[in-house]
């Protein structure tokens, strides 16, 4: 489902939506922030990898690919744009639940089932210099919380900026691949132990994934602020979340091209922007909002959502069930548990 925010608050325009929602209980954006929890995470354990072909059809074969040692530069991103046609914007968990059943993962311990995404706009919400709003669906199946993402709607064409970098991606590697390359891990927040899955780019020589990003060029004190306070906090967080240790920027012009090309590890980021952001900050507010969310679960015939305004407060509502973990999941779990 999509929400438009044009007409303010998305709250209103879902509710313009076939759903009915009650609101349960808000949290204040001033309250999370007094959270002083130290939750640093430990490296994130690999449970494997899947992929997804340009229909997000399912394949139990990551084909790990490699990152080039060196690029030829300039990289022009504008080269076959016109012709692009832009993936589908799925948020449905159905990928990450065939991985769990073709692989027989065992859910004893899991709390939570959700995409590292996810995770990540919870975690940097403290220092969102967007004040990004976002909705997220919670939904108990027996002692496992499921949760997706509900998309919003900005109004704003970022089709260029994608495709760029897509393009990027596509001229870094070795060889052209049709697909999205996932990973699936598992890691514990505070009480609840996650398991999620995240799209990942590329491997360098040595088999360590890399995150590869794209970015204007900075040619000023603002652009460089800009730079640490927006792109260096989501790009560590995305790579802390699944335990990537290196990631390469591709630094584009006026004209869309890339002329310069820097890497990085993970741990550089977070020594830069040391005086812009806080990694314990994050989790522990990501660790707070999952806790609160989980506890306010109480009834698996109901559906959840945790709605966060980008300023103020996050807001919890319920709703009629709309059915969405597809039923030969259900039938797998209760295989498992008989």
């Amino acid at each position: 489902a999509v929400v438009s925010t044009q007409s303010g608050h998305y709250g209103r325009g879902y509710l313009n939506m076939q759903v009915d929602w009650t609101k349960v209980a808000s949290i204040t954006f001033e309250d999370v922030l007094k959270v002083e929890l130290k939750q640093t995470i430990c490296n994130p354990l690999s449970l494997g990898g899947f992929s997804l072909d340009s229909n997000r059809k399912f394949s139990d074969k990551c084909l790990q690919p490699k990152v080039k040692v060196k690029c030829e530069l300039p990289i022009d991103l504008n080269k076959g744009f016109k012709d692009w046609v832009p993936p589908k914007d799925d948020c449905s968990l159905d990928p990450l639940l065939e991985f769990i059943v073709s692989n027989k993962i065992c859910l004893d311990n899991i709390s939570i089932i959700t995409y590292r995404g996810i995770l990540k706009k919870i975690a940097v919400s403290p220092f969102d210099f967007y004040k990004n709003k976002w909705i997220f669906r919670f939904t108990r199946m027996n002692d496992i919380v499921f949760v997706d993402e509900i998309k919003l709607d900005s109004g704003k064409d970022k089709s260029i900026f994608i495709y760029g970098g897509y393009y990027f991606e596509q001229c870094m590697l070795e060889s052209s691949i049709d697909s999205s390359e996932h990973i699936v891990v598992t890691t514990k927040f505070g009480s609840n132990r996650c398991l999620y899955a995240a799209e990942i780019d590329g491997y360098n020589q040595s088999n360590d994934i890399v995150e590869l990003k794209t970015h204007k060029q900075l040619l000023s004190a603002r652009d460089n602020n800009h730079f640490r306070q927006t792109k260096l906090l989501n790009t560590f967080m995305q790579c802390h979340l699944a335990g990537i240790r290196q990631c390469i920027f591709g630094f584009r012009d006026q004209c869309n091209q890339i002329n310069l090309v820097r890497t990085h590890s993970t741990n550089e980021l977070e020594k830069i922007c040391q005086n812009d952001w806080k990694k314990e900050k994050c989790l522990a507010v990501l660790t707070k909002i999952l806790d609160w969310a989980v506890s306010m679960i109480t009834d698996q015939n109901i559906n959840y959502f945790v709605a966060y305004d980008g300023d103020k407060s996050f807001e919890f509502y319920s709703s009629k069930s709309s059915d969405h973990i597809p039923k030969w999941f259900i039938d797998y779990i209760e295989r498992s548990l008989s």
